[in-house]
């Protein structure tokens, strides 16, 4: 698959969940990039036993 039409599915995937609320969004500035918190932040929206996708704005090293 090339770039350019995995970056349209990836776009279509997500207008699709977003029109059926499928989707959350969440501003943590604060957030420290360890498991632990990552994981209470999850369990805390009820989300715990379900699949969960995670976007950084940045590259963690």
């Amino acid at each position: 698959m090339t770039k350019k039409a995995r970056k349209k599915a990836m776009n279509g995937i997500i207008t699709m969940k977003a029109q059926e609320s499928a989707l959350c969004g969440l501003a943590l500035e604060k957030m420290e990039p360890k498991t632990k918190e990552a994981v209470s932040i999850v369990e805390k929206l009820g989300l715990a036993n379900q699949k969960v996708l995670l976007v950084l704005d940045s590259k963690n090293e």
